[in-house]
């Protein structure tokens, strides 16, 4: 595993929005983008040995890897 390859194959490959978040919230929360998601396509992901794709193929053929947070 090329840590630093698949970080960058990370940065260079994902998709990231900003919208509003969901929930209760203060004065901003209808007027603020505090939820960022964060898309990338597993394909894209550089750095993995042999091994570790076959493993990552297997598991999630197809999909991509979404993340979201918010404040």
């Amino acid at each position: 595993m090329d840590r630093n390859r698949i970080i960058e194959s990370i940065t260079n490959n994902a998709h990231v929005t900003f919208s509003r978040s969901s929930g209760p919230g203060g004065q901003n929360v209808n007027k603020v983008n505090t939820k960022v998601t964060l898309a990338i396509p597993l394909e894209r992901i550089e750095g993995l040995n042999e091994r570790e794709r076959e493993a990552v193929e297997r598991r999630l053929a197809g999909r991509v890897l979404v993340l979201h947070a918010q404040d």
